[in-house]
């Protein structure tokens, strides 16, 4: 593989394809989805959002397919860093990363058994829509 190429100073200088595939896995990515599928046909222009370091990419389950998902590099080109899913709920979040709904809590009470648990409260991407509270960390 080569090198990544220099970061795009704005996703809205890509070519409409890369920007479109872009926009798709973040809208994809907004609603919990950590990688998406498209048709192999696409695999140019996920070689060169892959150059950019903007997104990661395999073979997909599926002939015919790939599957894509954006790096830390495309989240920050697609995603404000002030965004909140009005799509989430409180979870919890265990030593080693894994996130799990345990219940439906409100703030403190996910704080309360995160506690017990020896793991944190997080606010995350899920179910019917509802407000993020103003004190929410948000995951991604």
């Amino acid at each position: 593989m080569t090198q990544p190429s220099p970061p795009v100073a704005d996703a809205d200088d890509l070519p409409p394809t890369q920007y479109l595939i872009l926009e798709v896995l973040a809208a994809r990515h907004r609603t919990g989805e950590t990688l998406w599928t498209f048709p192999a046909k696409l695999r140019p222009h996920m070689d060169a959002l892959a150059n950019l370091g903007l997104i990661g990419w395999k073979s997909g389950i599926t002939e015919g397919t790939i599957r894509a998902w954006l790096t830390e590099q495309g989240l920050a080109a697609a995603i404000s860093p002030t965004y909140i899913t009005p799509n989430a709920e409180w979870s919890i979040r265990y030593p080693g990363g894994t996130v799990n709904r345990v219940g439906t809590f409100t703030e403190a009470g996910a704080r309360q058994r995160a506690d017990e648990l020896g793991a944190e409260a997080v606010w995350r991407p899920v179910g019917p829509w509802q407000p993020a509270p103003a004190t929410a960390e948000v995951t991604r």
